[in-house]
């Protein structure tokens, strides 16, 4: 499988031209892409590094739970707000969303990987915030060897962090008595820990006001929306975790690369995951949940300069430009000349060293994003862009 990932790669390369032209094949109904102006962009897709290691294999599996995390918006529809996500490879990761006391029972049942999801009604507040905390939903998913060794984690890892306060007290969820559960009777949130087969679901819920009959509603409802879910996808064998691909639906070697090394798949700047995976990436949970829907997102990816989306068909792409160049706080500017689908915003008010000048760039069902801060500069990357899709696929 690897080798012949590498020959595609290696047969899109060839067909693909140096820094200031383009080669490729002009299709029926299609422009001939070696007149387009690419400037000192290269047309050449990116190579996308595929070691087969363990490392890389787990970095690749904590993606794929990510594609199987339930977002807090599908929870709670108040709970509109991105609050960010984390990729988890190891226990280290792991006690940033769950305490430090966790970390002995993460490393002696083998934790694989995991994933975390979290959205509130209203902006992420800093940690030393005074003001009235918004409610809102953590969700994080870790992946264990076995069934066996994530029911013992979930025992342990509430255990321990029952433990640390004398003022905790069990709350029982109902319907569910796998959920190991704790609150503090004068705080208003609540931590509970649930193995569902090979995996631990860590969730964490604030509320307005203490009310442990509310957070334990909370609870119960994510578990029956979390674990379908899980039970969706078949959890990769432990031996087959350093064969998973780096880049699955081959998107990232359609990106615009704006440096000549290797793409390196690191679940943080750089990531690919499915239309799941796009909501969890979006601040407005309503917006991105709608759009995904109506464009029928299949999967998507995004480097440190590029972003990427794959379509159910054309007019799901054509719907997502729509979305896309109709944002709140832009207006329309010149497409690129010669450059077909491809249409550009700026933002009204552009903030200093950010790109503000965005192109979208659409091929069939694909749609590519290009930014910068000069518009001649962000139009020949559109250009170098279109290349790579059209002649992808060829």
């Amino acid at each position: 499988m690897r080798r012949s990932r590498l020959a595609v790669i290696g047969m899109l390369a060839a067909l693909l031209a140096g820094c200031n032209s383009v080669q490729g094949e002009p299709r029926a109904s299609e422009i001939d892409v070696r007149i387009l102006d690419v400037g000192a962009y290269s047309a050449r897709p990116p190579m996308v590094e595929d070691p087969g290691t363990e490392k890389q294999g787990i970095v690749m599996e904590a993606l794929r739970i990510g594609n199987l995390v339930a977002d807090p918006y599908e929870v709670d529809p108040s709970l509109n707000v991105g609050w960010g996500t984390t990729t988890i490879t190891d226990p280290t990761v792991a006690i940033r969303l769950l305490a430090d006391v966790a970390r002995p029972v993460l490393a002696k049942y083998g934790m694989i990987a995991g994933f975390s999801v979290g959205a509130g009604d209203a902006v992420q507040p800093p940690r030393d915030s005074k003001d009235p905390r918004p409610a809102s939903l953590t969700i994080t998913v870790l992946r264990f060897p076995d069934a066996d060794s994530a029911t013992k984690a979930a025992k342990e890892i509430d255990a321990a962090d029952f433990a640390q306060n004398p003022a905790n007290v069990v709350v029982p969820i109902p319907s569910h008595p796998e959920a190991n559960s704790h609150w503090r009777p004068t705080v208003a949130s609540i931590s509970a820990t649930a193995a569902h087969g090979p995996y631990v679901m860590n969730l964490y819920a604030f509320v307005h006001s203490p009310d442990q009959q509310a957070l334990a509603d909370v609870i119960k409802k994510t578990i029956e929306v979390q674990a379908p879910i899980l039970d969706s996808a078949e959890p990769t064998p432990p031996d087959k975790i350093a064969s998973l691909p780096t880049d699955p639906g081959s998107l990232l070697i359609r990106t615009l690369a704006t440096k000549p090394e290797p793409i390196t798949v690191d679940g943080g700047t750089t990531a690919t995951f499915t239309g799941r995976g796009y909501i969890h990436s979006g601040s407005k949970r309503d917006e991105r949940s709608k759009i995904a829907t109506e464009a029928g997102i299949m999967r998507a990816a995004y480097t440190e300069n590029a972003y990427i989306v794959e379509t159910k068909d054309e007019q799901g792409a054509e719907a997502l430009v729509e979305y896309y160049t109709s944002s709140t706080g832009t207006h329309k500017v010149d497409d690129p000349s010669g450059v077909p689908t491809t249409r550009c915003i700026d933002a009204d008010k552009p903030v200093a060293d950010k790109p503000h000048v965005f192109c979208y760039v659409r091929y069939r069902n694909y749609v590519a994003t290009v930014n910068g801060f000069e518009l001649a500069d962000v139009h020949r990357q559109a250009g170098a862009q279109y290349a790579i899709l059209a002649n992808a696929a060829l």
